[in-house]
């Protein structure tokens, strides 16, 4: 896939890499801020580098 990164002063965007997966499950397992997704908080950090595969760059 050919997502280019993108920097601003105050922002990079850039593809997930398997070092975000302790970040991606922070977020994932916080059920307030989950509360409205279509999914259930990540139980583990297997489970983020699960729904990191499937959802957001799958291969």
């Amino acid at each position: 896939m050919n997502n280019p990164t993108l920097h601003t002063p105050r922002l990079i965007l850039r593809r997930f890499t398997p070092a975000d997966i302790g970040p991606l499950y922070e977020i994932l397992r916080d059920e307030t801020v989950n509360t409205f997704l279509p999914w259930f908080p990540a139980r583990s950090r297997a489970d983020a580098a699960d729904f990191c595969r499937r959802r957001i760059a799958p291969a």
